[in-house]
């Protein structure tokens, strides 16, 4: 699928050493989805500490918390509108993030056990 920017990448599913590269380069992860209920994505890419923008769907915005962002539900402008603010806002973003990224692993890890 081709896109007007080239630092915009869509690709298809990915795992293992592909996907911690990418989550180890993303400066941002957006789940635009509707229709799932809680995201193994969304948690892979809080997990690897990035900055996340998911739609309001409730099951994104109970795992998200104060550790990320959501647009409307179907609301294209407004997903527009957040990335536009989150990327002026990256740096302070980054480091709000990371503090809940640490939050998160331990907790994560104490539910795997």
């Amino acid at each position: 699928m081709a896109h007007a920017s080239k630092r915009i990448k869509i690709l298809n599913w990915v795992a293992g050493e592909v996907l911690d590269e990418l989550l180890t380069n993303a400066m941002i992860f957006v789940l635009p989805s509707d229709l799932e209920g809680l995201s193994l994505a969304l948690l892979d890419a809080m997990g690897a500490g990035l900055c996340v923008l998911c739609s309001d769907v409730a099951e994104n915005r109970e795992a998200i918390d104060d550790a990320g962002f959501t647009f409307r539900r179907g609301d294209v402008p407004d997903l527009a509108d957040r990335l536009r603010s989150m990327e002026r806002e990256l740096t302070d973003l980054k480091e709000r993030v990371d503090k809940k990224s640490k939050q998160f692993s331990v907790l994560l890890d104490d539910v795997i056990r």
